[in-house]
């Protein structure tokens, strides 16, 4: 194999079935497959190359998937409001604003939904909403947004759409395209402030 070819192979991310070498080339190890005398990634990873023992492998790039765990804060969109007290929402990103790996699912229940009385969940969230939340329970998923620093983080107006706003000391958002103010439980980290 030409050391040109050999330099851009070393390190490169592959997707499965991607060819890698023939089987005259290397020796096939972990996370390749030979196929008619070519050795291809059987897996989504970095290319390995061992160039003393001739031997070709594919590390994957993603460990196993990371199950939430109770009192761990995730970032999600709320994808469904079943009842006027129950809401599903899709995680989506760890505390450190990094993808999830698999897909997950949680319910908040309109208990876990602020501190103070509320008739329905159309009050804290609405479908759409990216949410700031903490998993209570395991098995089921169940989530809150309690605590001053959960709840929604950013969210759009249900007339036109458009970016909703936090102005300081008010309790509602507001549209500035349309002039819309909706509740929400808001987070403390709220993304878009109006200062004006």
């Amino acid at each position: 194999m030409a050391a040109a070819r050999l330099q851009k192979l070393e390190g490169k991310i592959v997707l499965p079935g991607e060819p890698l070498a023939t089987i005259e080339e290397f020796l096939p190890e972990e996370g390749v497959y030979v196929d008619n005398g070519i050795i291809r990634a059987a897996i989504y990873g970095k290319v390995k190359i061992d160039i003393r023992n001739k031997r070709i492998r594919v590390e994957p790039l993603k460990s196993a998937v990371k199950v939430p765990r109770r009192g761990e804060v995730y970032y999600g969109v709320v994808s469904g409001i079943v009842r006027e007290d129950l809401a599903l929402i899709k995680l989506v990103f760890d505390a450190q604003m990094e993808r999830l790996s698999g897909t997950f699912t949680g319910v908040l229940h309109l208990s876990q939904a602020s501190d103070r009385r509320i008739e329905s969940l159309y009050q804290v969230v609405r479908l759409g909403d990216f949410v700031r939340v903490q998993v209570i329970s395991e098995y089921p998923l169940l989530l809150t947004i309690k605590q001053p620093q959960l709840g929604v983080v950013m969210a759009f107006c249900s007339n036109c759409g458009d970016i909703l706003y936090r102005k300081p000391g008010f309790d509602h958002l507001i549209c500035k395209r349309c002039g819309n103010k909706e509740l929400r439980k808001v987070s403390i980290y709220y993304m878009f402030i109006d200062r004006g």
